[in-house]
C-alpha cells in the first residue's frame, strides 16, 4: 500500500516536471490562470497547431531519458520499506494542504479585491503550484485582470475623440523600476554609474529634475495612480481603475499607442500596469504568460530593445516602455558585461556591500537601456520622460534594506 502510494506520488511528479520543463522552455514559465485560459478556449485545429509548432524532437528525447531515470529511482526507492514515520509525515503534509485549501476557499468570499492568497506562498512546489492554478483560474488576480480590462474598455468608450495641436511625434514613457536617485551618478554619487546620461546631459538632450515623489512604496499602488488620472487622495472615495488611463487619454486624441514591457504579463502585483497596458493598439510583454517574478527570474532589459527597434510608426505615437531596471535580485538585472562596480567598499558586512555593488551594476545597465532607447528617437520629433516606480532603500539606516 505504501509502495504504491509513493510509486504514485513519484510518477505523479514526473508528469508535472515534464509539464513545467515544457512550459520553461517555450514560454519561460510555469503553469498559471493565464496559460489554463487559453487552453480551455482552444479547439482540435488550435491544439493540433500548438503541438506541430512547440513539440520538438529533442524535447521527446528527453522526455524519454527522463522516464527512464524515474523508473529506475521509483524502482529502488520502492524495494525499500518506508517507515511508519515517514508515512505519517506523508500524510500530515497533505491533511495540511487539504485545510489550507479549504480555509483559503472560504476567505476569497470576504476577499478585496488582489488580496493575498495563502496556497500562493506554497507555489514553489510542483504539485502545489498546479493545485494553485486550477483553485484560483476563476478567482484572484486572473479575474481582478479582466475586470479591470473591461472596466478600462468601458470608461474610454464614455469619452468622445479629440484633436491636439503642436502634437509630437512620438512621446515615450519609459518606467524604471526600484531606482534611487541618491544612487545615481546624475544625482552626484560618486559612482560613475551614468556615464550615457551625463553625455546626453552635457549635449544638451538631457533635463532632469529633483522634486518627483513617489506616492507609494511598491510598484503596483504607484501605476494605479501613475498611468491615469487617480492621485493618492482620489482613490479614497473612488476605484484607482474608474479614472481615465493614459493610453486611452492619447489614443482619443489620435494617437497609436505602444506598452512594450519586461515585466509580468498580469498578476496580483502587477495588475495595474498590465490592465491598462493592454489597452493599447501594439501590445508586447516579454513576459507574457509569467503571474509572479519569484519563479524564474526575467531576462535583463535588452530583451526590449529588437521589439523597439523594430516598431513601425505612425505620424503620432504614445509609447509605454516598462522595464524591469533595478527590481531585486539586483544581481539578475544586468548582463556579465556590466558587472563594473564588484568590490564597493561600504562600512557594512560583506554580503551587505555585495548586494550594494550589485544595486550600482543595475543602475550602470540602466544607463546603457535608456541611451539605446534614445537612439531609436533621436533623428525624429521626440519626447522622452524617465520615470521610475519608487526607489529603494539601500541600507540608509546601516541596517535595513527592501531585502531585510
Amino acid at each position: 500500500m505504501v509502495g504504491c502510494f509513493c510509486g504514485g506520488g513519484v510518477f505523479l511528479n514526473y508528469i508535472l516536471v515534464c509539464i513545467d520543463c515544457f512550459l520553461l522552455i517555450n514560454f519561460r514559465g510555469f503553469l498559471n490562470q493565464f496559460i489554463l485560459d487559453a487552453i480551455f478556449r482552444t479547439n482540435y485545429q488550435e491544439s493540433q497547431e500548438f503541438f506541430i509548432n512547440y513539440f520538438s524532437f529533442s524535447y521527446f528525447v528527453f522526455v524519454c531519458i527522463f522516464f527512464v531515470v524515474t523508473l529506475i529511482i521509483t524502482k529502488v526507492k520502492i524495494s525499500k520499506q518506508i517507515s511508519a514515520k515517514a508515512n505519517r509525515v506523508f500524510m500530515v503534509f497533505f491533511v495540511l494542504l487539504v485545510l489550507i485549501t479549504l480555509g483559503d476557499s472560504v476567505k476569497k468570499n470576504f476577499k478585496t479585491q488582489l488580496a493575498s492568497y495563502t496556497l500562493m506562498r506554497f507555489e514553489s512546489f510542483a504539485m502545489t503550484r498546479f493545485v494553485c492554478a486550477f483553485v484560483y483560474y476563476k478567482e484572484s488576480a486572473y479575474v481582478d485582470y479582466q475586470k479591470l480590462l473591461d472596466d478600462y474598455k468601458k470608461l474610454k468608450a464614455s469619452y468622445e475623440p479629440f484633436s491636439t495641436k503642436n502634437n509630437i511625434k512620438n512621446i515615450v514613457l519609459i518606467l524604471g523600476e526600484s531606482l534611487n536617485k541618491n544612487q545615481m551618478q546624475l544625482y552626484g554619487h560618486k559612482n560613475q554609474n551614468n556615464p550615457e546620461l551625463i553625455k546626453l546631459l552635457n549635449s544638451g538632450n538631457l533635463t532632469f529634475y529633483t522634486d518627483t515623489i513617489a506616492p507609494f512604496s511598491s510598484t503596483n499602488p504607484v501605476m494605479q495612480v501613475l498611468l491615469n488620472f487617480a492621485d493618492y487622495e482620489s482613490v479614497k472615495t473612488k476605484p484607482w481603475h474608474k479614472h481615465l488611463d493614459i493610453i486611452s487619454l492619447f489614443s482619443l486624441a489620435g494617437y497609436k499607442t505602444y506598452h512594450i514591457s519586461n515585466q509580468e504579463g498580469f498578476g496580483m502585483w502587477g495588475n495595474a500596469a498590465a490592465s491598462i497596458g493592454h489597452g493599447a493598439d501594439y501590445v508586447y510583454f516579454s513576459n507574457a504568460y509569467k503571474n509572479s517574478i519569484r519563479f524564474m527570474n526575467f531576462k535583463p532589459d535588452s530583451v526590449l530593445l529588437p521589439t523597439i527597434n523594430d516598431l513601425k510608426l505612425s505620424d503620432k505615437n504614445f509609447i509605454i516602455i516598462h522595464l524591469m531596471g533595478s527590481h531585486f535580485i539586483y544581481s539578475y538585472r544586468y548582463e556579465d558585461d556590466f558587472n563594473k562596480f564588484n568590490n564597493i567598499n561600504c562600512d557594512l558586512d560583506l554580503d551587505k556591500c555585495e548586494k550594494i555593488s550589485q544595486y550600482h551594476n543595475s543602475i550602470y545597465y540602466n544607463d546603457y537601456i535608456v541611451s539605446e532607447i534614445f537612439k531609436k528617437f533621436k533623428n525624429d520629433d521626440s519626447l522622452l520622460i524617465y520615470i521610475s516606480d519608487h526607489g529603494e532603500s539601500l541600507y540608509d539606516d546601516k541596517s535595513k534594506s527592501i531585502l531585510g
